[in-house]
């Protein structure tokens, strides 16, 4: 009788298991279904003249793919000013996958969010306890509006990824709680290696373990001894908070190389201070009412500090209040705490580019948001059941309300001039919109447009990174090389980058003028000494100052990093015939021809075919 009690009661366990796995299954299913409603209209878009380029589409190491070099070159070299191979790799694979396609990309930027709002249920239920305020929780995170940036943008694929490493991380803390272990630690540990490799903001990861110690796990519970709990929980996260304090340094030391840093010059640290309450303040709105999104919102340097300081209060304020209430609403101290906390590292204190706040920041901290706001609405639930209808159906109907708003905002990211178009509605003197727009305008073909665009850009920001560029670009377009060079070399000047010297490099010997071009060409492979445009650019300038033995070792220098550079190749070719190695060059022009073929491109054949078959007439 006592066996079959007992067999009854695992059985009973068993169909209580199936029961649960079989309910957690089919709500990650509404949350991968939300987000496809949300955000399924992405995989039709283009990309956007705003990272996409320097990420993907005109970046040689990232389209060559996985092979030849590539991992090596996405854990070795900073790329689009950070140092994040993950998010590199994961481009990569894309190439690999879908060509340069941009469907493709953008499919998987939905599937990573999808992955990550699962990622966050599970951990959330997992840490409380709580299967239907953890699946509110996540849905919020999966279709709120602000995440639109994240999400349909190609470039922001590290939020995502890095998100889902969050969640993921968070899953393996609480299993590892629950039964610590060497290979369960080890796994919580890879999780945050891969998330800051993903993206280096998640260097407030530790932190928040340390939040959820206190709630909901409870670990900090101790109150004859709450500094001995806390110290034996931060002795346990120390290897995190070594992962955590070497990402800040590298990003740091990245950013700062890079240029992306903006100087006090720029942007005083006063101001910079005094826009950080207003930004998180601006957080808080947008989380509650997200009108007027856009991909950037201008510094706006404050002669008044009253509104700063107003914004200062408030938010000290409520971060008291719910300290005082910890202990009978812990929820609402963790989850403001986890806001604040993960905004640290993007409120510009150091500053990195001319923004003053931007949507994509909000990704990971709003989630502490939902979680004070939505275990408060469950906390009001239990204590009046009566509510408990009438608070899910408001739910329902604002997660609703959210997927569509959500899908509309998607719609602006479909070009560079929908999503220009869109931020000069809904933004003030916003130079970096009137340059986007710019920006868009020549690639269409309308100089007269860009070249009014850029000029208002400039008017309102004249030290806007990349207009001169633009500008210098239209310039060259129009066959004016010397109004071009000034533009380049006012763009050097104000932003020394590799890319920026290796257009007035270009321009320059263009205008023959090929001592200047050596130079500035080696000034900025002094920035990025692996930049293969600017290796072949100083090759052909080699050739044609008459240095072809110099030359050929620049072109070698550029096909050790992109094997199958058509320009490299041909200019190699030509150095080569030049110094009567005309074995040597017809090698090289064979190599050529395979990859001219590759490109489909007749024309490029063509030229192949007979620079190659001039060679072999000299051999001959």
């Amino acid at each position: 009788m006592t066996r079959m009690r007992a067999a009854g009661s695992r059985a009973g366990a068993g169909t209580v298991l199936a029961l649960c796995i079989a309910l957690y299954i089919a709500l990650c299913l509404v949350l991968v279904a939300a987000v496809i409603a949300a955000f399924g209209g992405s995989v039709g878009n283009g990309s956007i003249l705003l990272d996409d380029p320097e990420y993907v589409y005109a970046n040689a190491h990232v389209l060559g793919g996985l092979g030849q070099g590539g991992v090596a070159w996405a854990f070795s070299s900073i790329h689009g000013g950070n140092w994040h191979p993950l998010t590199t790799l994961s481009h990569m694979l894309d190439v690999e996958l879908f060509g340069r396609s941009t469907s493709g990309p953008h499919a998987v930027n939905v599937a990573w969010h999808a992955l990550a709002v699962c990622a966050a249920f599970l951990a959330l239920r997992r840490l409380t306890g709580a299967t239907w305020t953890s699946f509110a929780v996540a849905l919020c995170i999966a279709v709120h509006p602000l995440r639109v940036e994240s999400v349909a943008w190609i470039s922001s694929r590290k939020d995502v990824l890095s998100g889902a490493f969050f969640w993921l991380t968070l899953l393996a803390y609480a299993r590892w709680v629950e039964r610590p272990s060497p290979a369960r630690y080890a796994l919580l540990t890879l999780g945050v290696a891969l998330g800051l490799m993903s993206k280096p903001t998640l260097v407030t990861l530790p932190f928040v373990l340390l939040l959820l110690d206190a709630w909901p796990l409870r670990r900090l519970g101790d109150d004859a001894a709450p500094l001995r709990d806390l110290r034996a929980r931060v002795r346990e996260k120390l290897p995190l908070f070594a992962l955590a304090a070497a990402a800040s340094i590298t990003t740091f030391l990245v950013q700062r190389a890079y240029g992306a840093m903006q100087t006090a010059e720029n942007i005083p640290l006063l101001q910079r201070l005094l826009n950080a309450p207003v930004a998180i303040v601006t957080y808080l709105r947008k989380s509650l009412w997200p009108n007027d999104l856009a991909p950037y919102y201008p510094f706006e340097l404050r002669a008044s500090a009253w509104v700063p300081l107003a914004c200062l209060l408030a938010l000290v304020a409520t971060t008291i209040l719910v300290l005082r209430c910890r202990a009978s609403r812990p929820w609402l101290a963790s989850g403001w705490l986890w806001f604040l906390g993960m905004l640290v590292p993007v409120l510009g204190i150091v500053q990195v580019g001319g923004q003053a706040l931007a949507d994509r920041y909000t990704y990971l901290p709003s989630a502490g948001l939902a979680l004070a706001v939505l275990f408060e609405v469950r906390r009001a639930a239990e204590q009046r059941a009566g509510l408990r209808a009438p608070l899910a159906i408001a739910g329902a109907v604002l997660a609703t309300t959210m997927v569509f708003a959500s899908r509309a905002s998607t719609e602006h990211w479909y070009s560079t001039r929908t999503l220009a178009e869109h931020m000069l509605r809904v933004t003030d003197r916003n130079p970096f919109a009137h340059q986007m727009y710019g920006h868009a305008l020549l690639a269409d073909g309308n100089l007269a447009g860009a070249r009014r665009e850029l000029n208002a850009a400039l008017t309102l920001a004249p030290a806007l990174p990349h207009a001169h560029n633009i500008l210098g670009t239209i310039a060259s377009r129009e066959g004016r090389l010397e109004e071009a060079a000034l533009d380049f070399r006012a763009e050097f000047a104000l932003h020394p980058t590799v890319d920026a010297a290796h257009n007035l490099g270009l321009t320059l010997s263009r205008l023959q003028r090929f001592d200047e071009a050596l130079s500035v060409l080696r000034a900025g492979l002094r920035l990025d000494p692996r930049h293969e445009p600017s290796l072949v650019r100083l090759g052909i300038a080699l050739v044609l100052a008459g240095r072809t033995e110099e030359a050929v070792v620049q072109f070698e220098a550029a096909l050790e990093i992109v094997p199958d550079d058509l320009d490299a190749l041909r200019g190699l070719a030509s150095a080569q015939l030049m110094l009567g190695r005309a074995g040597d060059a017809v090698t090289t022009l064979e190599r050529a021809m395979a990859a001219a073929r590759a490109t489909g491109d007749p024309a490029l054949v063509e030229a192949v075919t007979q620079q190659l078959e001039a060679a072999r007439a000299v051999r001959r």
